[in-house]
């Protein structure tokens, strides 16, 4: 975290001082713009370490269940080993089993940092009693996220807020000290300005409250988003009407979100069977565990052709399950093995799901230094532009 807090704090104090010594505005909305981005910093760290404390304690619970041990006792036994934050939530989570309460609904009550979406999955194990591989799941993907959301993270999310601060201090620095005087100098020598010089100056005054407002914005976002992974974590709320909808269809999105859905809910359908449970039965604690209200209704569908008598094959093509299973459905009804199939099906999914993500976080920077490039580019050329004009026609008249 050092990496990143010291430059910010280097680069703030130098701002200040040229604020201070030059009383330019965009100095000191630049050196605002950094404190924000400071504070950020210090809230993904909070975040990731809220994020390492809820895998201890699932690790915790799911060591308790291969010992076959007591939850509560085994909790009260973890508290007196560590910090006096994650030993009492430790021991309200003990508290909490000891009454009676699920695990996933201690869990939930403790905000021990384990998002919304590995509570939905605990609840609908317990009911499956299948928790424990659910939790071998969960764990070794929450070690791989953590793995790959360390100093990385925190780059990659001040990295964007730099570019952005560094773009509106240039394009604030170059409106306010350079257009003016190139308009004074090109009026004195009667000449005109270059039109991509002159189109930035006078639609610059119409377009940067724009961007500044875009900016603006775009930091409210990631202050919110940090807040709430902060005091309240899991996922956002579905502020937009529609935006499972959007998620699930949409082309980019549908990418990085069905296959998460698939293989959640084909582990658990899979462990389900396992159990001893009807494949309509395992499809509605699927649907419990699921989080996007259109997968929810496809799985409702099924279940509901199923138990109106429909051939397994058919019921998932008509409910719209994905190619891989309606393909495979048969050959595992037919062998009495649906469950691994399904186990297959999931571990397919699980690993197309980490490449996309894989994939995306690899593309957002260089996007990001590909726009930053761009307008920069924009702005050099338009400077250089009138001094290549004034050069030439200077020029002309010494001829």
């Amino acid at each position: 975290m050092h990496l990143v807090v010291i430059p910010i704090l280097i680069l703030m104090a130098i701002l200040f001082a040229l604020a201070i010594m030059t009383g330019v505005t965009v100095f000191v909305v630049g050196d605002i713009f950094l404190l924000v981005v400071f504070f950020l910093v210090i809230a993904r760290t909070a975040v990731l370490e809220r994020r390492r404390r809820g895998v201890f304690i699932l690790q915790c619970i799911e060591h308790t269940m291969q010992l076959n041990a007591p939850l509560p006792d085994m909790m009260n036994a973890a508290a007196h080993g560590e910090s006096s934050v994650l030993s009492g939530k430790l021991r309200r989570l003990s508290d909490y089993l000891e009454n009676g309460m699920g695990v996933a609904d201690a869990i939930d009550i403790t905000a021990c940092g384990v998002s919304d979406r590995a509570i939905r999955l605990i609840r609908a194990a317990e009911r499956t009693g299948r928790l424990q591989p659910q939790l071998n799941r969960i764990i070794a993907e929450e070690r791989r996220i953590s793995r790959s959301e360390s100093l990385d993270s925190i780059l990659m999310f001040v990295y964007p807020a730099s570019i952005l601060t560094m773009l509106l201090l240039l394009m604030g620095g170059v409106s306010v000290f350079i257009f003016p005087k190139f308009t004074y100098i090109f009026e004195d020598f009667d000449a005109e300005l270059p039109p991509l010089t002159r189109w930035l100056m006078q639609d610059g005054a119409v377009y940067m409250p724009i961007v500044f407002l875009v900016a603006a914005v775009v930091c409210c976002g990631f202050i919110f988003k940090m807040f709430w992974d902060l005091l309240r974590g899991g996922s956002l709320p579905n502020l937009i009407p529609g935006m499972d909808w959007m998620k699930w269809n949409l082309p980019i999105c549908r990418s990085a979100v069905r296959p998460g859905c698939y293989a959640d809910a084909f582990a658990l359908i899979a462990d389900s069977l396992e159990a001893g449970q009807t494949l309509p039965g395992a499809i509605v604690h699927a649907e419990s565990g699921a989080g996007n209200k259109v997968w929810k209704a496809q799985l409702l569908k099924w279940h509901r052709l199923l138990e109106s008598g429909n051939d397994i094959t058919a019921s998932a093509k008509q409910a719209g399950m994905p190619n891989l299973l309606i393909g495979l459905m048969g050959t595992g009804q037919a062998s009495g093995n649906l469950h691994e199939v399904l186990h297959f099906v999931a571990r397919y999914y699980r690993s197309r799901f980490s490449r996309m993500a894989a994939v995306i976080r690899g593309t957002i920077l260089p996007l990001m230094v590909t726009i930053a490039a761009v307008l920069v580019g924009l702005f050099v050329v338009s400077l250089l532009l009138p001094l290549a004009s004034l050069i030439e026609s200077t020029a002309l008249d010494a001829i």
